[in-house]
């Protein structure tokens, strides 16, 4: 192939720069390369074969990272990538559609974990909303003892669990908006969303659009490498949607907790939490009284979850005390997680 050459990169040379558009292509022979994103190290490459900037070369796109040489290396610069000038290299070709698939798959995977998540938000929202507006809230200014709020809570989750079941998409956001429509809390549940960019409707719906433009291209190998070039762009693009929204990484940083930390161990950290935040002193009446508080925060939290992981975060900011729980469960994690670290070079 006239259009390909081997090139010697020496320590500090660039392979390609951040947000520069560029229709090459380059395969690592041999040496190790640093990927960086915003200046920030991510990664490296030092498998001989490895497929560099594919995305940007065959979708015409800005590069989403700089690569540069660790060591001295050799690099297979392939000029002016193209469908037709890359059949001519069959087993460079069958790389590549294998690495664009499985950036695809590492960013698609990323935005339905952020999109699972921001769906059980959703319906801890709706059931909220719900509860506001149920009859006896609205008939007794909602007055309820210990047992009807717990009873309250679980038959609204209940009947949000019910429903949602009924569809193949639980999670399709357009479930939970006829929900809202038919409880007649539609305009609440709005409003409550908009206090949180990142529960967009827009961007599951995005996801769903993209997964079936990926799927119609099953079966035709790498004869759509360039579409599915240009596909994985548009996915890593939504994925940088989701994390670029306010506040959404401390969310999703908690919940990662929540998901790892035992049910125990995360009441318990909640009990100290609260226990720092509001001591009860030497009272034996004020400590039962706050055990309780503890107690029915924790179950209205169970309550709140019905098919979803209990979220313990949702009875610390009922108790006022998000901050200092977050705080202890950062410190279990810290002290039990491995040194390992996923890194992502797409």
């Amino acid at each position: 192939m006239k259009k390909s050459r081997a090139i010697w990169l020496q320590k500090g040379d660039y392979v390609t720069r951040e947000g520069d558009v560029s229709p090459d292509l380059y395969v690592l022979l041999s040496g190790t390369l640093v990927v960086e994103i915003d200046g920030r190290k991510i990664g490296t490459i030092d498998l001989a074969g490895d497929v560099i900037g594919e995305l940007g070369a065959l979708s015409h796109k800005p590069r989403t990272a700089s690569v540069f040489a660790q060591t001295p290396s050799e690099v297979l610069v392939i000029k002016n990538a193209n469908i037709v000038e890359l059949k001519k290299l069959p087993s460079v070709l069958e790389k590549i559609d294998a690495t664009i698939t499985r950036r695809y798959q590492i960013a698609r995977n990323k935005t339905r974990m952020y999109t699972s998540i921001t769906a059980s938000m959703k319906r801890s929202i709706l059931q909220d909303v719900m509860r506001q507006r149920s009859p006896r809230s609205k008939d007794l200014g909602g007055t309820y003892d210990d047992a009807e709020s717990g009873a309250a809570r679980q038959h609204i989750r209940k009947r949000i669990d019910e429903i949602s079941s009924l569809y193949s998409e639980a999670d399709d956001p357009i479930v939970l908006e006829r929900i809202a429509s038919d409880y007649g809390v539609a305009d609440l549940y709005h409003d409550r969303m908009r206090t949180r960019p990142w529960l967009d409707d827009a961007l599951p719906k995005r996801l769903g659009a993209i997964e079936n433009e990926w799927e119609l291209l099953t079966g035709k190998g790498t004869s759509a490498v360039i579409v599915k070039a240009e596909i994985a762009v548009e996915m890593n693009g939504l994925l940088n949607s989701f994390e670029k929204m306010p506040g959404i990484r401390r969310e999703m940083d908690v919940m990662r907790m929540e998901a790892i930390v035992p049910s125990l161990s995360k009441v318990e950290a909640l009990r100290s939490a609260f226990h720092r935040r509001f001591p009860a002193g030497t009272s034996e009446r004020d400590r039962m009284f706050n055990e309780r508080r503890i107690k029915l925060a924790v179950e209205g939290a169970k309550a709140d979850a019905g098919e979803d992981v209990t979220l313990i975060i949702n009875a610390a900011k009922e108790l006022r005390i998000e901050e200092e729980y977050e705080n202890n469960l950062r410190n279990i994690v810290g002290l039990t997680e491995t040194p390992t670290s996923f890194i992502d070079l797409g």
